[in-house]
């Protein structure tokens, strides 16, 4: 069942990207103040980033589970960086983000390696 859920909220990332009213530019300014974005990036920008994690098929999906509620997280590659997209169940965006040390933030418990985003959407 969580399968398909997950499966159908990815799809719905890639079709459209959806962020909680007003978060948007907030997390935009976070990621250029944190240094993973140019300063003059624009939205766009970044919804592009997010956009080509959640469709790259080598991105690996996990589960996230925080207070019994369970998020999808898309780790890809991007420009030789990691980028964790992060989304609830229905497809709206929570944050999107560079993971330093990607081998031991998404070794974390909270984290369940569900595969390939290839394996996923087969």
């Amino acid at each position: 069942m969580i399968h398909a859920q997950v499966a159908e909220a990815v799809r719905l990332v890639q079709r459209q990207i959806r962020w909680k009213p007003g978060s948007a530019r907030r997390h935009l300014g976070k990621r250029k103040r944190r240094g993973h974005l140019a300063l003059d990036a624009t939205l766009a920008e970044y919804e592009q980033i997010i956009h080509s994690a959640v469709t790259g098929q080598a991105s690996i999906v996990y589960l996230y589970a925080h207070d019994d509620v369970f998020y999808v997280a898309v780790a890809g590659s991007i420009q030789g960086q990691t980028w964790l997209i992060m989304f609830d169940l229905d497809g709206v965006l929570e944050s999107a983000y560079i993971v330093d040390r990607p081998d031991l933030y998404l070794g974390k418990s909270v984290f369940d390696r569900v595969g390939s985003l290839e394996e996923i959407l087969s």
